[in-house]
């Protein structure tokens, strides 16, 4: 009966439950853990993909006489990835963009039309791109644009680069301290200066 008072049952289940959250933590953190590798073949017809070490072909239509300018910059994300071609024919420039999913296939591709590219914002539903003098909201599922604007880089008001980070800001998404889009309308938020 006395080793009966010594066994506390709750000091066990909460151990026994640390251990399971600890367990769930580690098992979502690890879907996410993603090793992804991607190479343009020479024709620039396709690309190479190694994603988890599986390999996979993917077929691109890249712009005529454009060669790649930089690296692949890949955007992973729990349920998709980005991959940014920045390309160039010595005297203009543009960055490619091939959404794909984790089992290799090809989900959409889009051609910005600039470069100097910013890391996409990527939420919910939609994707925001930047560019040099340019600004896009694509829907995550098929690359379809719900609006963009361009000629902001000759705009002195906007002055707009592309290389600035993308945040969201209650009902803007802004590109710079001088672009704010309100993301239902789309349309630009003018200030006074």
């Amino acid at each position: 009966m006395h080793s009966l008072n010594k066994f506390k049952p709750l000091p066990i289940i909460l151990r026994m439950m640390k251990y399971f959250f600890a367990l769930i933590l580690f098992c979502s953190v690890q879907t996410f853990a993603k090793e992804i590798k991607v190479t343009l073949d020479k024709s620039a017809s396709f690309l190479n993909l190694s994603l988890n070490k599986k390999n996979y072909k993917i077929d691109i239509t890249l712009p005529k006489d454009m060669h790649v300018e930089n690296q692949i910059q890949v955007i992973m994300n729990p349920d998709f990835n980005l991959l940014m071609i920045e390309l160039s024919d010595y005297s203009s420039a543009s960055t490619f963009v091939v959404a794909v999913n984790d089992q290799g296939q090809k989900l959409w591709e889009f051609n910005l039309g600039g470069f100097n590219p910013s890391t996409p914002l990527v939420e919910k539903d939609n994707v925001y791109f930047a560019v040099i003098g340019k600004v896009w909201k694509l829907t995550k599922q098929g690359g379809i644009v719900v609006w963009n604007h361009s000629g902001l880089y000759e705009n002195k008001k906007y002055e707009f680069n592309g290389a600035e980070d993308i945040k969201r800001q209650g009902p803007w998404i802004e590109f710079s301290d001088k672009l704010k889009v309100n993301d239902v309308t789309g349309k630009i938020e003018e200030t006074n200066d």
